[in-house]
């Protein structure tokens, strides 16, 4: 056979090879059995879905959360099964991989950011004709406002994952700025699917940090030391935040700056700068390989001011943090820090780097006179996180 007729039989294996998936697919969706269990259980379950954890903890603030949450839920008494997303598949456990048939009064959680479930939007919809309710965790929208920082296809998905999970039972987030931005999005996009009586909830995540009463809140810094914890990436602002110290330098004020922060993504620029600032290593430092917890409480303690530049945050779990330590905080004026921390912390606007020295300025003098604003922060424990979160997803009967 030539090369044409090769050509013609891969593409029609091809086709023969997607058209049995599809019809295998028209054949398991239009029994809601393959989904719901054929005989309803008599003990009704909470299925948390802790997709990414469960292939390894990946070390961000989300897989954080799922940890804790389940630390406490496995005291609570609450029977729950943990499972895991199979795009087009449906809901496996996590125990042993086996398909996860619901039963009319469970509940489905999404906890983790697990985007594959837009390709089980049939599956959640079955679950849900038949008395499942089913609930997800909305971490922040960063994604649809800042597109730019991450890529295409990513962006694309989180739209479609939002999109989905408002047409369900209900969306609980961690702050209420969430949810006002939510219902403002849904708004500007005229999105049609809304469950007209969603769930709409904010819980404030959890924190292990107690406050250090023997910590000094004031350092006795001969040079004022200035902290910033988080990944290095476009959203937190680190280039306004090197502009701001530069023009500081260059005006004759000696302060110090550390970064506590490993390189994130598309901020190449940022990362040769700091790398071969001139500054490096005498009033700039950048630990970017990580270091260690009490390292880390080393740098809090000694510093005079935690600084946080991010356009954007969902909760700000780091400003919660940072207060543990009994230490003022200069923050961006944006409303999810304005609702955790209020009036007792240091804000300011603005894109340019005069922005934020002249907030520097302004601490420095509010210190140097003795009148220094220590924040208060609006907290869980982890304990209460996930006690608040079952109070409204799972009602005993």
């Amino acid at each position: 056979m030539n090369s044409v007729g090769n050509f013609f039989v891969k593409i029609y294996r091809t086709l023969r090879h997607w058209a049995a998936i599809a019809i295998k697919r028209i054949i398991y969706f239009s029994n809601p059995k393959k989904i719901m269990a054929a005989t309803a259980s008599d003990k009704r379950t909470l299925y948390i879905d802790v997709t990414g954890t469960h292939f390894g903890d990946d070390k961000n603030g989300i897989s954080r959360v799922v940890k804790k949450f389940c630390e406490v839920l496995k005291d609570s008494g609450v029977n729950h099964k943990l499972v895991y997303t199979k795009a087009f598949k449906g809901f496996l456990s996590c125990d042993d991989d086996s398909l996860i048939h619901f039963s009319p009064g469970d509940v489905y959680f999404c906890l983790y950011l697990t985007m594959d479930t837009v390709y089980n939007k049939r599956h959640l919809t079955i679950m849900q004709e038949n008395g499942v309710k089913i609930y997800f965790m909305l971490y922040d929208l960063i994604p649809l406002h800042y597109p730019s920082f991450y890529n295409h296809e990513f962006v694309r998905m989180f739209r479609k994952y939002v999109n989905d999970m408002l047409a369900y039972t209900g969306i609980i987030t961690d702050s209420k700025a969430i949810i006002d931005e939510l219902r403002q999005y849904v708004q500007i996009n005229s999105i049609k699917n809304v469950n007209p009586d969603l769930i709409l909830e904010h819980v404030w995540l959890g924190s292990d940090f107690c406050y250090k009463k023997d910590i000094e809140s004031l350092a006795q810094n001969k040079v004022p030391e200035f902290l910033m914890v988080s990944t290095v990436e476009p959203r937190k602002k680190y280039d306004q935040a090197l502009e701001a110290f530069e023009l500081l330098w260059e005006k004759g004020v000696d302060v110090n700056l550390r970064i506590v922060g490993r390189p994130g993504w598309k901020n190449l620029k940022i990362f040769k700068t700091l790398s071969k600032h001139p500054e490096l290593n005498k009033r700039l430092f950048w630990y970017k390989s990580g270091i260690s917890d009490d390292e880390l409480s080393g740098l809090y303690e000694n510093c005079d001011a935690v600084i946080f530049a991010s356009l954007e945050e969902g909760y700000g779990l780091a400003v919660v943090e940072a207060a543990s330590y009994r230490k003022p905080v200069i923050l961006r004026d944006i409303s999810v820090f304005r609702e955790i921390a209020g009036d007792t912390a240091y804000y300011f606007s603005g894109l340019g780097g005069k922005d934020l020295a002249d907030a520097v300025e302004n601490f420095i003098e509010c210190k140097n006179a003795g009148n220094v604003k220590l924040p208060s922060v609006k907290s869980n424990s982890w304990k209460e996180f996930t006690n608040k979160i079952l109070a409204l997803i799972w009602d005993e009967k």
